[in-house]
């Protein structure tokens, strides 16, 4: 008995070693020509019971590394998967409720005055915009309003605001919605994203300017017009500044950068 104890635990070793025992391996129990058959049935039955539970401890590993990304995206969350997979998919398969902050509301302000002022509408009463009426929180919404009044942008006509675009990457849906479309005077056609936070630079511009590339991707294929017929731009209102990322990553290079992202998550 103690011998077959020790053989059956050199063959433990064996499948931690290799994952596979010598069976699988086209090899003969360790010592198998020296058992008795009681001793051989035991080992058999061993065998069995390790393949099995090594199988699921495979399984629950790969579970444990798989990226649970939804059917669709949005851009952003794109974005945040070539930043950090792992974290982003964590966040959108336990999402947190969050409540906005106050730069965020500035944003959304912001962004919603700006959505009338291309369309034309009577001005945004700024008053009525938050239920509770704290007037106090839109500090800072007129200064940026002001700034947008001094740039390139304030006098010229919109062709469409807030326009959902939707495309694939890697089989991944993402819907994405570009705050300004403008025709240029040669016919070409120029994107921007109004943005309200800090201007990036260096890596943090360069990933960022992943969602200008979704966005010339997606009017592309909404419009038919050639890719490099398509210019994208952020206007970072603080600064005064127009950015214009460029070269801006291709269809395929976003396929690469999305598909390598989510593989590695699930090595």
């Amino acid at each position: 008995f103690e011998q077959a104890v020790a053989r059956v635990r050199e063959h433990l070793s064996q499948r931690e070693a290799t994952g596979e025992s010598p069976v699988e391996q086209g090899r003969a129990l360790p010592g198998e020509g020296e058992w008795t058959p009681r001793g051989r049935e035991w080992a058999s039955e061993a065998d069995l019971l390790v393949r099995q539970a090594l199988r699921l401890r495979r399984d629950q590993e790969q579970a444990a590394g798989e990226i649970d990304i939804p059917p669709v995206v949005s851009v952003s969350n794109f974005v945040s998967i070539v930043e950090d997979e792992e974290t982003t998919a964590e966040q959108l398969h336990r999402p947190m409720p969050r409540r906005p902050s106050l730069a965020a509301r500035r944003g959304t302000t912001f962004h919603a005055y700006l959505e009338e002022h291309f369309q034309r509408q009577p001005s945004l009463d700024l008053d009525g915009v938050f239920e509770d009426g704290d007037v106090d929180e839109l500090d800072g919404v007129g200064e940026l309003i002001d700034k947008f009044h001094a740039s390139e942008w304030a006098g010229r006509s919109a062709h469409a605001v807030e326009v959902l675009v939707e495309t694939k990457v890697a089989g991944q849906r993402v819907k994405g919605r570009i705050d300004a479309v403008f025709r240029n005077a040669d016919g070409s056609w120029e994107l921007v994203d109004w943005k309200t936070g800090r201007r990036p630079q260096g890596r943090d511009l360069e990933v960022k300017s992943l969602q200008l590339a979704l966005y010339r991707l997606g009017w592309s294929q909404l419009t038919g017009a050639p890719l490099e017929s398509i210019r994208a731009s952020f206007f970072y209102v603080d600064a005064g500044v127009s950015v214009r990322p460029e070269p801006l990553a291709s269809p395929e290079e976003l396929e690469e950068l999305f598909s390598a992202r989510v593989e590695l998550g699930t090595a």
